[in-house]
């Protein structure tokens, strides 16, 4: 009757074919009692149909497929009801939130709030204070001028708070802020830092869900031209701001500015620190000061917080062995060129060696580095390397559980150059300046550097000092004299034009 290839169709009607096994209904499925009133009810037998006969049946009308009875649907839509009465379908609310969380796509359900403070951790602590900063300068300017303005109907009262100003309020007011404002000495701000003012105002306004953009929106265009210029009033009161008339002259905005740098540590003054102790391993103290210098020097830290944000346990600092020789790794993992998140995706992260040294094992960074770990206790209160070392050591302990505070961390450098008397301003970021100034001098590819401080755009040159050496070459090469240790091949007028 049926050959292979053939469509199949099942049809429940009354066949004289009996099926082999027998017949599961509804009830014996789910484990339920069968209701008294169909337990007479006849089980439905099957026969398998090919396509000709099913065709052949609906076009000549049978009447045998139609159902026996249409009280059989309201029977199933009793059982149906009885089933979904004692198995009720999972509710997804309570697969989150019930006690028993057994879902597999939700790790917990975040609040708005924490949304929010995801969108605040993800900027830097600096940016944070600058911003906060730039908006205080600017409520207090907002202060002194309303205060002027209850005594001269002349000026202008600046009411709305500045996060709940419209975009004409805040073209209107910071133009004014940027012509007005003055320090607290009643000196005027440099051009440069009415910028970082400004741009910082932008992005508070950013962490509150507001994208204003100050230099590059029509709306805020006024803005933009006071900022390119800088106007100079008369008199150095603080209370000129409003009530005085802005003279005919106009300074550029963006003037040389002059900025404080920490300064280098030369080849010679680092040697003067290790003759007179300060670096060295002689108490525990000296020991974790050299670990400052070392650490900061070798992979060209920024002061502070990267070197407050080295742990102990799971540290960025490793030990390895390479070619024979032991070596320290640091791998970074935050800092302020890479906070981690979408910008930051693809950036590489920074790794820098630094080997043993052999020939000078003293000074070796990696001798030095195992043995403040070796008096370092196994406890600590908080995961962080640079523990408070003790007045008396104990043992083979020479540190407490406690981690040296912010303050006497950040003073380490400029302590130990104070110390032994070197001149200028140092600071930890000194350390820094000098790894990348050292490499420069030595010819190193600027490629490398930025490797080793982790600079992503060519401000790995405000790194690179000239040193008074490379001064004094360049003035004799513009002479005509060629500097000690270089060749400098001298081309006859006839070359130069061919």
């Amino acid at each position: 009757m049926f050959q292979d290839g053939d469509d199949i169709f099942l049809t429940q009607n009354r066949f004289s074919q009996v099926p082999d096994e027998p017949a599961e209904d509804i009830c014996s499925l789910f484990g339920l009692p069968v209701p008294d009133e169909l337990e007479d009810i006849q089980t439905a037998d099957f026969q398998l149909l090919d396509q000709d006969d099913v065709f052949s049946l609906i076009g000549n009308g049978n009447s045998d497929l139609d159902l026996e009875s249409a009280e059989i649907d309201d029977d199933l839509a009793a059982w149906a009801e009885q089933i979904e009465t004692q198995h009720p379908p999972i509710s997804i609310a309570a697969t989150v939130t019930g006690p028993e969380n057994t879902n597999k796509r939700i790790k917990r359900i975040v609040s708005d709030d924490e949304i929010k403070r995801i969108a605040v951790k993800s900027t830097a602590d600096n940016t944070k204070k600058k911003m906060r900063w730039a908006i205080n300068v600017f409520r207090k300017w907002q202060l002194e001028r309303n205060e002027l303005a209850k005594r001269d109907e002349n000026i202008s009262c600046i009411a709305p708070d500045i996060e709940e100003m419209t975009k004409d309020e805040l073209c209107y007011s910071l133009s004014r802020f940027i012509c007005e404002v003055i320090k607290e000495n009643g000196e005027d701000y440099p051009g440069q830092t009415l910028y970082e003012i400004l741009i910082n105002i932008q992005m508070y306004f950013e962490q509150k869900g507001k994208c204003y953009k100050f230099l590059n929106e029509d709306a805020f265009l006024q803005v933009k031209k006071h900022l390119g210029f800088h106007h100079e009033t008369e008199g150095s009161s603080r209370t000129r701001t409003a009530c005085t008339k802005l003279t005919a002259t106009i300074k550029y905005a963006f003037k040389s500015i002059n900025k404080k740098k920490a300064e280098t540590i030369l080849v010679e003054e680092e040697e003067l620190l290790w003759q007179r102790g300060i670096l060295g391993d002689s108490n525990p103290a000296r020991l974790v000061d050299t670990i400052v210098y070392l650490i900061g020097l070798h992979f060209a830290l920024r002061a502070g917080k990267e070197h407050r944000n080295l742990r102990m346990k799971n540290s960025q600092i490793t030990i390895l062995e390479r070619n024979g020789e032991t070596c320290l790794k640091y791998s970074e993992d935050i800092s302020k060129s890479n906070q981690g998140g979408l910008k930051t995706r693809r950036i590489k992260q920074k790794q820098v060696y630094a080997y043993e040294d052999t020939a000078n094992p003293d000074r070796c960074i990696v001798r030095l580095y195992k043995k403040y770990i070796e008096h370092c206790p196994e406890q600590t209160k908080t995961n962080v390397f640079y523990l408070r070392p003790l007045s008396k050591p104990k043992e083979n302990i020479w540190y407490t559980a406690q981690p040296i505070g912010l303050n006497t961390l950040a003073a380490t450098v400029g302590k130990m150059c104070t110390e032994a008397g070197l001149q200028g301003f140092r600071s930890n970021h000194s350390l820094r300046a000098t790894a990348a100034t050292r490499l420069y001098e030595c010819g190193v590819d600027e490629q490398i550097i930025s490797e080793v401080t982790g600079h992503r755009s060519d401000a790995v040159r405000e790194y690179k000092r000239t040193s008074e050496t490379m001064r004094r070459d360049a003035c004799g090469i513009i002479r005509g004299d060629v500097p000690k240790n270089k060749k400098c091949r001298k081309k006859s007028v006839l070359e130069t034009r061919n």
